[in-house]
C-alpha cells in the first residue's frame, strides 16, 4: 500500500481483513488502469477514499480553496470524479474507481453535515452503491459486467480474477438482473461466528 493515501476519520474502525482488501483493490486498480486513476472509493463520507501519494498536495489545495463552497465530504468526490475544470485539468483523463464493498465501519451517531443523530450507516462489507455514496463513485450492480466484478468501472484485465473471495462475509446468494437492478444483500459475519 506504499505510494497511496487513505482518507480516514476518527469515528471509523477498520473492518476485519480490510488491509487485505485494500492491497487487493489497489493492485487491481493498477492492473485495470495502468495509466493511473484519481481515487478509489472503499467506504463512505469523507472516509475511505484512496489516492495516489503524488496527488495528495493537489487534493489538499483543492479542499482548502473550495471549503466555503461545499463541505469536504462533497468536495473530495467532486475532485476524484473530475467534475470541475480545475480537477479535470489536473487529472488529465484519469478517472475515479469504486470498490464494491465497504471496508470501514462508522461507530459515531452524528454527522458533520447534519445535526440530527444518524442511523443505518453501512456495515463492514456492505455494498457501496448509490445512494450510500454519490452516483459518480458507486459500484454499479445494474451494469451486467459488474455482476462478476468488484471494481467499477467493470472492465477486467488479463490475468486478474473478476472478484476476490472476502473473509467474514456471509454467502451473498445468487445475483439476479431484474429491470436493470441486482437483488441481493451482503451480510457481515462477526469474526467470532465465522
Amino acid at each position: 500500500l506504499a505510494g497511496h493515501f487513505l482518507f480516514m476519520e476518527d469515528d471509523f474502525l477498520v473492518c476485519p481483513h480490510a488491509l487485505r482488501a485494500l492491497a487487493y483493490v489497489t493492485a487491481k486498480a493498477h492492473a485495470y488502469f495502468p495509466e493511473g486513476w484519481s481515487g478509489i472509493r472503499v467506504s463512505y463520507g469523507l472516509c475511505g477514499i484512496l489516492l495516489l501519494d503524488a496527488d495528495v498536495t493537489a487534493v489538499a489545495d483543492y479542499l482548502e480553496q473550495h471549503q466555503a463552497r461545499r463541505p469536504p465530504d462533497h468536495l473530495l468526490p467532486e475532485w476524484i470524479a473530475g467534475e470541475t475544470p480545475q480537477a479535470r485539468a489536473f487529472l488529465q483523463g484519469r478517472r475515479n474507481l469504486g470498490y464494491r464493498f465497504n471496508v470501514l465501519r462508522h461507530i459515531g451517531v452524528t454527522s458533520s453535515l447534519r445535526e440530527a443523530h444518524q442511523v443505518g450507516f453501512p456495515g463492514c462489507y456492505e455494498e457501496l452503491v448509490f445512494p450510500v455514496v454519490f452516483e459518480a463513485e458507486a459500484w454499479r450492480p445494474q451494469e451486467p459486467a459488474c455482476l462478476s466484478d468488484d471494481l467499477w468501472p467493470c472492465k477486467g484485465a488479463p490475468g486478474w480474477p473478476r472478484a476476490w473471495p472476502l473473509h467474514n462475509v456471509a454467502a451473498k446468494g445468487a445475483q439476479f438482473l431484474d429491470a436493470g437492478a441486482a437483488h441481493h444483500r451482503v451480510a457481515y459475519v462477526p469474526p467470532h461466528e465465522a
